[in-house]
């Protein structure tokens, strides 16, 4: 992706633009405004370019969070099994939470996501029609999805998008 270019404002500050939102640096072509450019791109690339970056953590959705989960996802983890888990991991949060604050997930929502995987799977078809027999989901296999729903959790919170004691 491109980098957001060091501009000048009409107000004689020096400006960058990212994700849709000016930030103003200082005065234009001051060191001190060219060192501020120098950090918000180094937090910018630091977030993986996210969509939610420079949005205050209070107005964030699930929905941004899960988003940018699945960009670092996507980079980080190399194998496409690895990757396919945390996609799955992602759905009943994005399902339940989606348009939830993000500021507001905490315990009993995480619960209300092992609910949603201890549920009854969905019935499928066969070809003939016919309904296919289908196992409930295992105890490891509910606990590893929550282990990596945590894990989400986990990282939006060292990315600063969910409050730390949502966390502990």
């Amino acid at each position: 992706m491109r980098v957001p270019s060091y501009r000048k404002h009409s107000s004689g500050q020096a400006r960058v633009t990212i994700n849709g939102k000016d930030h103003l640096l200082g005065p234009y072509g001051s060191a001190a405004s060219k060192e501020a450019y120098g950090r918000l791109i180094a937090e910018y690339n630091a977030s993986n370019q996210s969509a939610s970056f420079g949005k205050a953590p209070g107005t964030l959705l699930m929905e941004d969070v899960l988003l940018a989960y699945v960009r670092h996802a996507k980079a980080y983890y190399q194998r496409d099994d690895v990757l396919y888990q945390a996609k799955l991991a992602v759905a009943p949060l994005a399902e339940l939470y989606g348009s939830y604050p993000a500021k507001n997930f905490g315990a009993a929502e995480f619960k209300a996501v092992r609910q949603w995987w201890l549920r009854e799977p969905e019935q499928k078809l066969k070809k003939d029609g016919k309904p296919q027999a289908i196992r409930p989901r295992s105890r490891q296999y509910v606990n590893d999805m929550m282990k990596k729903t945590l894990r989400i959790i986990k990282w939006a919170v060292s990315e600063g998008m969910i409050p730390g004691e949502n966390y502990t």
